[in-house]
């Protein structure tokens, strides 16, 4: 269905504007002006299959209305009618040109074919070119973006709307039905542009006076312009769900309640994007995606669409931005985000925030979506989470059980994670490194060798979450002795580059500086009270540090840890991750006792050094869940685009989770 549809949409226009170039091309005289019955029919022709494909498609969807044929008609109708006028502007230069009219039949007909192919793949490269990961950036979250000019949101928006706009294949969001408004528009102005120069396709070659119009001619434009208005009205006034259509990505928008508890606090615009399933008008259910981060969701769906193709051809997919990401009602905090804060940003943020500061997490974020499953009137659905999307699912679940048939967790942090993980440091540790890490640190601190100096190597042990700086690291240190110095420098110094390219990224003064740390804050567990002065907490968080989590960078010191993050990210105190925890008022809620028994599968990668294997283990023995260890995987394992059994064991359990049995261990990946 989904590839006879795609198909269509992209021969339908393309075949009526070939049409219309090479009817011009092929006459004698002077173009689309010399033609005598053709374009009639042509546009006669035109209507008439455009209506029937969409009566075949309206009738192979059950329950649609009178009103949703309207508004297809129109969907199909505006990008047909768009290149048609773009053909006639094509034809009408090729026949005003004087070189054109001595060349050859042949000639004439090679060259418009090849004018017009252009421009139509130049339209399908346009709307490819809007689904790539900077221009997502972009444009897929304009509303986020820190723009210079506030008229520029809507702008970016509508620019938005209007890139896939030549070809209807290309995903839709909300207001497709002004997208196909300014098709419409555009495309019948070149036609009326071409027709009033004196070059209309349909006008009787020959005739006195002005031009006369066939009966065909007329029954054509005007059967097109009435389905046109009618269908642009209704589109407009009315508009419909473009998800309905199961054509692409479409997107809804809902005001939700800051705090359900506190009717007082307002509302927030929270939006979501649905890929209906690929392979059926009958979708066997719903799963929802959600990314790690936190972040913009909208911004990596086609990720998440790639991890979860075992089911995307028979299950409707569904990604949310948490709100104060992406399409959501952005929000952002100027200097509070990860790597060093001070108290004044922080309290700043907070003001600004009001009702909201405390209402930055992941058990609010749960609530959101259980608003938008109510809005879709799905009854049950599945959730697959990556990261801090796995945190997040885990909440979702915890929350709303009812409503959960199956959570697959990919990379995932504990729900009741303890205050380690607020550390950069607590992911890394030194079991299992060999002595040859210890005798490298030592020369460094010495002054000795020709290696990296010891801040150098803190770093490569602090970014060893990064699994290519883990593998490096570990090839260096199997080298022979007097080779593993040069080779970890050398790995240092590729880590200075990436390091210094991310600070340098010129898409970094649009990035907006979200809200990040504030839902660490209000998710994460710390190591101290939340009654605890500024003061207290410093020394409690200085306190925890040396106690729990030296065995983590041991041989290296706490010192040396906080030289090396100080040079590569900006941090000032004792690696903690989110310092401006320090200075945040609010403290996260208390976890509720006890987990529902929710069908749950956990996914874990033995390379994964930033949630890594025994967390995994952790969360599978508090669910009872079972686990999947995928050897040479690192983070987001169904993002590996060579992890095709995990994928497949994803999705066996997200169709059926009491079908499912676990199977033999996965090969490796990579």
């Amino acid at each position: 269905m989904s590839a006879v549809v795609g198909f269509s949409e992209i021969v339908l226009p393309l075949a009526a504007g070939l049409a219309v170039v090479v009817s011009s091309a092929r006459c004698e005289n002077t173009g689309p002006a010399a033609w005598r019955g053709g374009p009639a029919r042509l546009l006669a022709g035109l209507v008439t299959g455009s209506f029937v494909l969409v009566c075949v498609l309206w009738a192979t969807v059950s329950g649609r209305s009178g009103t949703e044929w309207i508004q297809m008609q129109v969907l199909w109708l505006a990008p047909t009618v768009f290149w048609v006028g773009v053909a006639l502007v094509v034809a009408h230069r090729g026949a005003r040109s004087r070189r054109n009219r001595v060349r050859s039949r042949r000639s004439r007909v090679t060259r418009g074919i090849v004018r017009f192919g252009l421009l139509f793949a130049g339209g399908v490269g346009l709307s490819w070119f809007s689904a790539l990961a900077p221009v997502q950036m972009l444009l897929l979250a304009p509303r986020e973006l820190t723009w210079p000019v506030p008229v520029m949101v809507p702008v970016a928006e509508w620019v938005e709307l209007v890139l896939p706009a030549t070809t209807t294949f290309h995903g839709r969001m909300a207001g497709w039905g002004g997208n196909r408004a300014l098709l419409l528009v555009l495309g019948a102005l070149a036609c009326w542009l071409v027709c009033r120069s004196g070059a209309g396709p349909v006008a009787r070659r020959g005739a006195a006076g002005p031009r006369s119009w066939t009966l065909t001619g007329r029954l054509a434009v005007s059967s097109a312009a009435v389905l046109a208005v009618s269908g642009t009205a209704v589109s407009l006034l009315w508009p419909g769900d473009p998800a309905d259509w199961r054509l692409g990505w479409s997107e809804g928008r809902l005001e939700v309640p800051v705090d359900t508890g506190d009717p007082a606090a307002g509302t927030i615009e929270i939006s979501y994007l649905v890929h209906p399933a690929t392979d059926t008008t009958r979708p066997e259910g719903v799963v929802v995606a959600a990314v790690g981060g936190p972040a913009a969701a909208s911004q990596s769906r086609s990720a998440l669409l790639d991890a979860l193709d075992g089911v995307a051809g028979t299950h409707d997919i569904v990604v949310s931005d948490y709100r104060g990401f992406g399409r959501s009602t952005p929000l952002q905090c100027p200097g509070v985000d990860i790597g060093a804060a001070e108290p004044a940003p922080v309290a700043a943020c907070e003001a600004e925030l009001g009702p909201l500061a405390g209402a930055l997490s992941a058990r609010h974020a749960a609530d959101d979506l259980e608003t938008v499953r109510r809005a879709m009137g799905v009854d049950r659905w599945s959730v697959y989470g990556q990261s801090y999307g796995a945190f997040f699912a885990q909440a979702y679940a915890r929350a709303h059980p009812g409503a959960v048939d199956s959570v697959v967790l990919d990379s995932a942090l504990p729900l009741v994670a303890g205050p380690d993980y607020t550390y950069m440091a607590s992911q890394v540790s030194g079991d299992g490194l060999p002595p040859a890490w210890h005798e490298e640190v030592e020369r460094a601190r010495n002054g000795a060798g020709d290696g990296p100096d010891v801040t150098d190597l803190a770093a490569i042990h602090l970014f060893s979450t990064w699994s290519e700086i883990a593998a490096g690291r570990d090839a260096a240190l199997a080298l022979p002795a007097p080779q593993r110095g040069p080779a970890l420098a050398a790995l240092g110094d590729d880590l200075d580059a990436q390091l210094a390219a991310m600070r340098a990224d010129p898409l970094a003064a649009l990035a907006p500086s979200q809200v990040t740390a504030p839902y660490a804050c209000n998710d994460y567990a710390m190591p101290f009270a939340g009654s605890a002065t500024a003061h207290e907490r410093d020394s409690a968080t200085r306190r925890h540090a040396r106690e729990r989590l030296t065995p983590n960078i041991a041989p290296l010191r706490w010192s040396e840890i906080d030289d090396a993050l100080r040079a590569a990210n900006g941090l000032s105190t004792h690696s903690f991750r989110y310092e401006a925890c320090l200075y945040w008022s609010h403290v996260p809620d208390p976890a509720p006792s006890g987990l529902p028994s929710v069908p749950m599968l956990v996914i874990s990668g033995s390379r994964d050094f930033t949630t890594p294997p025994a967390m995994a283990d952790d969360i599978a023995a508090r669910w009872g869940a079972e686990v999947l260890h995928v050897a040479g995987a690192d983070h987001f394992v169904l993002g590996d685009d060579s992890a095709s059994c995990p994928r497949t064991v994803a999705a066996e359990f997200l169709r059926d989770p009491a079908a499912h049995r676990p199977g033999p261990v996965c090969p490796p990946v990579g």
